[in-house]
């Protein structure tokens, strides 16, 4: 059995080339996301800007896992690599930002499918991007003119 341990594009491009490389080994994959593996730059694109549902942003269907036989647990985290039995473990956990003081971290499907009045409100507030990611950057020239009034700085 393959356990991967992570839940992001990696991890589902992992599956798929094994997949379509004829490997039949079982797989189990762990996601602490509930919404299963997401693209994340359409996310601050066509997510924002209302031009796309959260299900359209991810790799594939949940059907699709099934259909190829992973078990994909989303919503679980694992702790420890002892809770992991299997032959080969494949971390594919990604990177997490680091988080300034209570600035918000635009990074989950949920934040962009669907905005909190706090987020709503600080982003009408003032809106500040940092990082060096595409994401970042195409933040700034698309979704944000549905939710600032003032302009992005």
């Amino acid at each position: 059995m393959i356990g991967i341990v992570g839940g992001g594009l990696s991890a589902a491009k992992l599956v798929e080339s094994y997949r379509e490389s004829g490997g039949d080994d079982d797989i189990v994959m762990w996601s602490q996301d509930p919404h299963g593996p997401y693209h994340r730059p359409p996310l601050s694109k066509r997510l924002l800007r209302g031009e796309q549902t959260p299900d359209q942003a991810l790799v594939h269907p949940l059907d699709w896992y099934t259909e190829h036989d992973v078990d994909l647990r989303v919503g679980q985290t694992v702790s420890s690599l002892d809770e992991v039995t299997a032959d080969t473990i494949v971390i594919a956990t990604g990177a997490r930002p680091k988080h300034l003081g209570d600035a918000l971290v635009l990074r989950t499907i949920d934040i962009y499918g669907s905005p909190s009045e706090k987020v709503l409100e600080l982003l009408r507030r003032k809106a500040e991007l940092l990082g060096t990611a595409s994401v970042a950057v195409h933040d700034r020239q698309a979704g944000f003119a549905r939710f600032v009034s003032a302009p992005v700085r």
